[in-house]
C-alpha cells in the first residue's frame, strides 16, 4: 500500500496571504485546451489520486499521480484521448470487480463507456445498452435502487436526461421516463445525494436559461418524485454547477449552486425544505460561476467553499475572478484571501475538483480552464494546531465503491461532522471519493459511524487523527501513516453486560476493561471511564439502544449492546 505521509515535491511559494500556490506546470500538467470537466480518479488503484481532463477541442488528458503530487500524462496514445469532444468523465467500479470503468459524456458525438483490460482501456459501448447521442453536460454515478450495482444519471442540453440502470455484467437499460427522472430542458450540473437522509440517493438538477432547478426525491421503489416547489429548491437563474456539504454543522447536507450573476446557497432545514441564503451568507458571488467545491482548506472543522468563474464573460462590464470563501462558523462566509491572491485565478474556469494530491493532509484544488492552461492549486495553509482524517470506504454488501455511504465523525462534546461518498458534482466533474475532514484542535475521535449502502452500520470508536483509514464494510479498519501499516479492529469480541435490558443505575461487566465508553445509537459519546472497570454507573438516560466498548489486558476491543428501558 502506498504510504500516506510523504514529502511534497512542490516548492513552498506561499506567504501568510497566500494559502495556495499554483503548481500545474511544475507538477506535469501542461497544455492549453478548451477543458470542461475534471475528474479525480485512482484509475490504477495505487492509492494516489489521478486526474482526467475532459477536452472539447483536442485529446482528453489522463494524468498519473506518482503519490508525491507529480503527474505524468499517460492517456495520449490510448482510446480515452480520442473518445470525442468531451464534457464529462465519470469513474466508478460499475461491475464490482475492484477496477474502475469510465464513462465519457460528449457534447456532439455519442458518449462512450470504457473498461480496463490488460493495462489499457477498451471501448465497450456497443452492446452495453448505452446509446446516448445527445449533448451531455454533467452527470452522477449512484445506486438509485440500492441493488448493489452503480447506475448512471446524465444531464443533457435540450434533450431528456438519461437514467441508465445497471443490470450487471456492464449491461445497462435506460429507465429515465419510467423512473420519473427524464427531465428535459437546459440541463447543466447534476448531483446525487441523500438530502432527506432516508438511505437512498436523491437528485438535484441545475438548469440554465431561467428554468427552475429540480429536486427529485427518491421514493425507494425505483421512482422519483419532483419535490422542487415544496422543498424551496426550485430557484431560477442561469445555473451551472452544484455541490453539497453540511456547512452549518446541523447534520444534513446543504446545496451551493453556481449561476450567472448571484449564486445560491440553499440551507437544508431538516424538515424537507430549504432556505436560500446566498446574500445573507455572503456567498452570492456575481460572476459567471461554473465549477464549485466544498473543502475544509484550513482544517478548522468547517467546510469552506470554492467557486470557479468563466472570467472571459464580463458581467455588467466587470470580470469576476475565482473566489475562495472561508466558513466563519456563524452562518456566514468571508473572502479567504485578497482578490489578487493566486487562488483567485483570472483564467476562465469550468470544472473544479478537490483531493489531497500530494498526501500532506491538506486538500488541494484543480480547475479545468477553457483555452488556457488548467491549474493545480497546492494547499500549504499553516495549520500547526489543526488535525484531519481521511476515510477511504469499500463496500461488500452494496456497491464496492461505497458511493452513497453516509459517515458521521464525532469529536467530543457532541460535535459531529457528516460526509457522503459521491461520484459526480461541481460542474461536469468528480471529487476524490476519499472523504477528507478537518478536525480543528481535536486530537482524538470519539467515533466514526458509517451507514453503508444497503443498510449496514459500522462504528469505529477511538480512531486517531492525521492518518488515512481504509474502511471495508464488515472488516477491520486499516491505517497507513509514516510508512507503517497497522490494523485497527473496531468490534471484535462480545462482552456480557447484566442486567440487560437495564433501567439505569449500575451495570456489571463480565470482565475487567479499561477505557470503557458508552455511545448512543448515533455514535455520540455519553460516558467514559478509565480502568480497570467491572461496574459502570449509567448517567440519566432515556430509553434507547446504546453501545458499550472497552479494552481488555490483551488489548482486544470488546463490545456489548445495552438496551435501556424506562421504569414501568
Amino acid at each position: 500500500m502506498r504510504t500516506l505521509l510523504i514529502l511534497s515535491v512542490f516548492p513552498l511559494l506561499l506567504t501568510a496571504q497566500q494559502p495556495f500556490s499554483e503548481v500545474a506546470q511544475q507538477a506535469g500538467i501542461t497544455g492549453e485546451q478548451r477543458a470542461r470537466g475534471v475528474s479525480v480518479c485512482d484509475y490504477d488503484g495505487d492509492g494516489a489520486p489521478d486526474l482526467f481532463l475532459s477536452v472539447l477541442d483536442g485529446p482528453n488528458r489522463l494524468y498519473h499521480n506518482d503519490g508525491h503530487g507529480s503527474f505524468t500524462e499517460v492517456g495520449q496514445q490510448g482510446p480515452l484521448a480520442t473518445a470525442g469532444n468531451s464534457m464529462l468523465s465519470l469513474w466508478a467500479d460499475l461491475d464490482n470487480d475492484g477496477v474502475p470503468e469510465v464513462f465519457i459524456g460528449n457534447k456532439s458525438e455519442p458518449s462512450r463507456l470504457f473498461r480496463q483490460q490488460g493495462g489499457t482501456f477498451v471501448d465497450i459501448t456497443a452492446g452495453s445498452g448505452i446509446t446516448l447521442d445527445a449533448p451531455v453536460q454533467a452527470g452522477s454515478v449512484f445506486d438509485y435502487d440500492n441493488d448493489g450495482l452503480l447506475d448512471l444519471y446524465l444531464s443533457c442540453l435540450n434533450a431528456p436526461n438519461q437514467l441508465y440502470r445497471n443490470l450487471g455484467k456492464l449491461q445497462f437499460e435506460e429507465v429515465g421516463a419510467n423512473a420519473g427522472a427524464a427531465e428535459t430542458g437546459l440541463g447543466m450540473g447534476t448531483l446525487a445525494f441523500d438530502y432527506d437522509q432516508d438511505g437512498d440517493q436523491d437528485l438535484y438538477l441545475v438548469h440554465d436559461g431561467y428554468q427552475p432547478n429540480v429536486l427529485l426525491q427518491n421514493q425507494g421503489d425505483g421512482i422519483f418524485t419532483d419535490v422542487s416547489a415544496a422543498s424551496g429548491t426550485d430557484v431560477v437563474g442561469d445555473g451551472m454547477g452544484v455541490d453539497a456539504a453540511d456547512y452549518d454543522g446541523d447534520g444534513d447536507f446543504d446545496l451551493y449552486v453556481t449561476n450567472l450573476y448571484e449564486n445560491f446557497l440553499l440551507q437544508n432545514q431538516g424538515d424537507g425544505t430549504f432556505r436560500e441564503l446566498g446574500f445573507d451568507s455572503r456567498t452570492n458571488d456575481l460572476g459567471m460561476g461554473w465549477g464549485t467545491a466544498w473543502l475544509d482548506y484550513d482544517l478548522d472543522g468547517r467546510p469552506d467553499l470554492y467557486v470557479a468563474n468563466e472570467t472571459s464573460f464580463a458581467v455588467g462590464g466587470q470580470r469576476y475572478n475565482n473566489i475562495l470563501y472561508h466558513n466563519d462558523g456563524d452562518g456566514a462566509f468571508s473572502a479567504a484571501t485578497t482578490p489578487d491572491a493566486i487562488i483567485c485565478s483570472p483564467l476562465s474556469g469550468y470544472g473544479a475538483a478537490t483531493a489531497d494530491f500530494d498526501g500532506d493532509g491538506l486538500p488541494d484544488l484543480v480547475v479545468a480552464n477553457s483555452g488556457q492552461a488548467s491549474e493545480l492549486f497546492r494547499n500549504a495553509t499553516p495549520n500547526t494546531d489543526h488535525h484531519w482524517i481521511k476515510l477511504r470506504l469499500t463496500g461488500t454488501t452494496g456497491n464496492r465503491d461505497a458511493i452513497g455511504a453516509h459517515v458521521s465523525v464525532w469529536t467530543g462534546q457532541g460535535h459531529r461532522q457528516v460526509a457522503e461518498v459521491r461520484a459526480g458534482g461541481s460542474f461536469a466533474s468528480q471529487h476524490d471519493r476519499v472523504l477528507h475532514l478537518g478536525l480543528g484542535n481535536a486530537e482524538t475521535l470519539d467515533s466514526v459511524v458509517v451507514h453503508w449502502p444497503g443498510g449496514a452500520v459500522s462504528t469505529y470508536p477511538g480512531l486517531v487523527t492525521d492518518v488515512r483509514y481504509d474502511l471495508t464494510e464488515g472488516a477491520a479498519a486499516v491505517v497507513t501513516t509514516s510508512g507503517t501499516t497497522a490494523t485497527y479492529e473496531p468490534v471484535v469480541r462480545p462482552l456480557a453486560v447484566y442486567p440487560n435490558p437495564s433501567h439505569g443505575g449500575t451495570i456489571n461487566l463480565s470482565r475487567a476493561l479499561s477505557d470503557v465508553r458508552l455511545y448512543d445509537a448515533y455514535g455520540r459519546l455519553l460516558l467514559r471511564q478509565a480502568g480497570p472497570v467491572t461496574t459502570v454507573s449509567l448517567p440519566p438516560l432515556s430509553a434507547a439502544t446504546c453501545h458499550l466498548t472497552g479494552r481488555a489486558d490483551d488489548d482486544r476491543l470488546y463490545r456489548a449492546v445495552l438496551l435501556l428501558r424506562p421504569l414501568e
